[in-house]
């Protein structure tokens, strides 16, 4: 029987171990495209989860002091942006964001490229894409977490169910062997 309850017990346990949690993507926020023109016209263009991991651990607190002069933001969004199919530079692109600060990293590095804000929106000329930062106070910062989803961590983005699951097993499993132990005593 002791062995029974250790081979049980191992199994809950290996089940336990193996629930996995995830990094988080990238600050991804509620921001859109509403508006891209050229010389041309109208054209489309994509955000997209940003790729490009330099770019990403590039994006400190004292890189966004430096690119906008001010100090306690927040990043918000870090996106790619790309032109949908083909398009030619300049565009100018109207985002609609929560965000006070459009930051493009460009040679390394990055730069304030905001444009005209206004409403909610913030227009952006563009003479190249890259990856791009939506940043903000901590206010602009709550608005960008009503997107997130209930029931999941804001971290990992992981539901507590399996955790839930694993801890309701391995109680059970623990009944099943105390039942188990005070029936061999009576026997």
């Amino acid at each position: 029987m002791k062995k029974t309850i250790r081979v049980v017990m191992a199994l809950a346990t290996a089940m336990m171990v193996s629930v996995t949690a995830f990094a988080a993507p990238s600050p991804s926020g509620n921001t859109s495209v509403s508006e891209a023109t050229n010389a041309s016209g109208s054209v489309e263009v994509v955000l997209e989860n940003n790729t490009d991991k330099n770019a990403e651990a590039a994006l400190t607190n004292d890189a966004i002091k430096v690119a906008t002069g001010e100090d306690g933001l927040a990043i918000l969004a870090i996106k790619n942006i790309r032109f949908k199919t083909t398009g030619t530079f300049p565009v100018m692109v109207t985002f609609k964001t929560p965000a006070k600060y459009v930051l493009q990293y460009i040679n390394g590095a990055w730069v304030n490229v905001t444009g005209t804000r206004g409403n909610g929106t913030i227009t952006v000329n563009f003479d190249s894409f890259s990856p791009i930062a939506f940043v903000g106070t901590s206010a602009d910062a709550a608005k960008t977490a009503e997107t997130t989803v209930v029931g999941t961590s804001q971290k990992t983005n992981e539901s507590a169910i399996p955790y839930a699951i694993g801890i309701i097993a391995v109680l059970a499993m623990g009944g099943v062997a105390v039942l188990s132990l005070s029936k061999k005593k009576k026997a």
